[in-house]
């Protein structure tokens, strides 16, 4: 909700700013996989896929002056056959809202850049109830003709939350289970982002970052690494500024931080999933 609002907020005053705003639609298909699950008689040789298709709406504004403001709300809807979690209603979601801008420019292509940064996503099919990221940061960003790479440093909050309908793990004597106040963890935390594309042709992109975050609240040690790679081709002669992508997006969880002693085992039987979406965005300008 605190991020709709902010969302709604941030689009009131688009009017008031010079620029350009552009909004948009997307529609595809994705598949969402788990993979080393322990152990491997749960699902089928320790992987399990999970196909759907998918929809999002986005609104980007930029300035005269270079500073971007967007959001994006995708919406999944699955096919939910493997049954990772038995009480899964098969349709997920993700939000993101987002702004950046230069803070100080070195050079035409060289610039250092402030970030603001809030994603939300929600009921996967990998057992995620809940996971929220507030960051603010800072980084460094070169973009010399059709080349970009960019690396930024925040700080901020971070939230995750195990659905309890997922299969939590019990000891092996079965006297001792993960009640659900041991399943949401939220913490300060740092994180640090790479990111790079390339413009190979007019038409072909290739673009993909690799992000970690760490707490700075229960101790040091990591909670996620995030691992994207992406391929958008331009179909301006099918439909007017129109692209179709291909994107994989590995997350790695550290579910050690649920860990209880006296249950002896790990919160979930998987501490991984893999969205990789091909999909068609069109986008207009207003």
């Amino acid at each position: 909700m605190t991020k709709r609002l902010l969302l709604a907020l941030g689009l009131s005053t688009l009017s008031l700013q010079a620029g350009q705003t552009d909004i948009g639609l997307s529609y595809g298909f994705h598949d969402m996989f788990v993979s080393n699950i322990t152990p491997s008689s749960l699902h089928g040789g320790g992987t399990s896929h999970t196909l759907g298709v998918d929809t999002s709406f986005f609104v980007e504004h930029r300035t005269d002056s270079g500073i971007i403001i967007g959001g994006t709300e995708e919406i999944y809807f699955d096919k939910d056959k493997d049954h990772l979690d038995p009480d899964h209603i098969p349709i997920w979601f993700k939000f993101n809202i987002y702004a950046d801008g230069p803070l100080i420019r070195m050079t035409d292509s060289f610039n250092f850049m402030w970030h603001l940064n809030f994603q939300n996503k929600q009921n996967t099919t990998s057992g995620i109830e809940r996971e929220i990221k507030n960051m603010y940061g800072l980084g460094l960003d070169f973009t010399p003709d059709s080349f970009h790479l960019a690396l930024n440093a925040y700080a901020g909050f971070f939230y995750l939350e195990i659905d309890d309908d997922a299969p939590i793990q019990y000891s092996a004597t079965q006297t001792k289970q993960y009640e659900r106040s041991d399943l949401g963890l939220g913490t300060s935390s740092v994180s640090v982002k790479l990111e790079s594309s390339w413009n190979m042709t007019e038409n072909f992109t290739i673009l993909g970052h690799v992000q970690n975050w760490s707490s700075t609240g229960i101790g040091s040690g990591w909670l996620e690494n995030e691992y994207v790679a992406e391929i958008n081709y331009a179909t301006d002669g099918w439909i007017k500024r129109s692209k179709l992508h291909l994107r994989a997006t590995h997350t790695q969880y550290n579910i050690d931080v649920f860990y209880r002693e006296d249950v002896g085992v790990p919160v979930l039987p998987w501490d991984n999933d893999t969205l990789v979406r091909a999909y068609m965005s069109i986008a207009w300008g207003i």
